[in-house]
């Protein structure tokens, strides 16, 4: 697919704040180096399809040394550990060749205290970032992969690699003992759930067993269809006019399902991602500040 290459006028580094009382995100910083992905077609619930309505073409951004200055200076003055997401606004592993994430890789490991974050539904991954992972374990580096259920996958991923090619790539990685995150997110309850998740969570207990799982379940602003050719998932989406103008999954349904993914799933560490405090309440689960995209 083609791509748009060219300089950034505004900043890189940002951070992302929960605006809405009702809804459960600890915030993050965000490295604004690309947008959107390669992948085709799109898949059909992704939020980047509206927030990148009017940009035709993924697009990666040039000016390289200004990237390395403003990280260098976030990761000086950010006094609080913080974590760097490179895969929000993009995906972290959207094109082959990336030495650019590669020397932020090296320059994290400079420090102690922040982490970079790669995320991805890929399952190549960038020459040079491979080239680092075998070189040696980066502490201050986590690799994060998203999944989801095969018959969702089909459905709605058309365009990404299936969920067990990724499990594959991430165990590769994990093998060279880099950090290694997990997230199953949209969660969709297409017809049985649990048929359709348990050979996912049977990967993940006995395969690849990675330090962090991340929940989160299908969530949509109302105007998002309006800009995806394929509709059909929206579907199974309900107005409860929560706080933050999303349509979800109804809400009982959505606590019966992360209280079976909890149940089941053998990590220690199972977070959710952007829920409603109703939901938390309602599954007994701890309001906390940890997610994919926190320390």
């Amino acid at each position: 697919m083609d791509i748009d290459y060219k300089e950034r006028k505004s900043y890189f580094v940002h951070r992302f704040k929960q605006k809405f009382d009702g809804v459960i995100c600890p915030g993050f910083h965000i490295l604004s180096w690309a947008h959107r992905c390669t992948l085709e077609p799109k898949c059909s619930y992704c939020f980047l399809n509206l927030t990148f309505r009017y940009e035709k073409k993924p697009t990666v951004y040039t000016n390289i040394d200004k990237i390395f200055k403003e990280v260098k200076i976030w990761l000086d003055e950010t006094k609080t550990p913080s974590v760097l997401n490179t895969g929000e606004l993009s995906d972290s592993f959207m094109i082959p060749n990336n030495k650019m994430l590669a020397d932020l890789m090296n320059l994290f490991e400079m420090q102690s205290k922040h982490k970079l974050l790669f995320l991805t539904k890929n399952n190549k991954i960038p020459i040079e970032i491979e080239n680092n992972i075998y070189s040696k374990q980066y502490k201050q580096t986590i690799f994060s992969f998203s999944v989801n259920s095969q018959t969702a996958a089909e459905l709605y991923e058309k365009g990404a690699p299936g969920p067990f090619d990724r499990i594959a790539t991430a165990y590769r990685i994990k093998k060279q003992g880099q950090h290694l995150r997990v997230r199953v997110d949209p969660i969709l309850c297409i017809d049985d759930y649990k048929e359709e998740y348990k050979n996912v969570i049977s990967v993940l207990n006995d395969f690849l067993q990675p330090e962090r799982i991340t929940l989160g379940s299908l969530r949509f602003f109302k105007n998002l269809p309006n800009f995806t050719e394929d509709k059909d998932v929206f579907k199974y989406g309900m107005d409860h006019s929560d706080d933050d103008g999303r349509l979800r999954l109804p809400l009982e349904k959505r606590v019966e399902i992360y209280q079976w993914f909890i149940n089941n799933l053998q990590c220690s560490d199972v977070t959710l991602c952007k829920e409603t405090l109703s939901c938390y309440k309602l599954i007994n689960k701890d309001i906390t500040n940890k997610c994919n995209c926190t320390i």
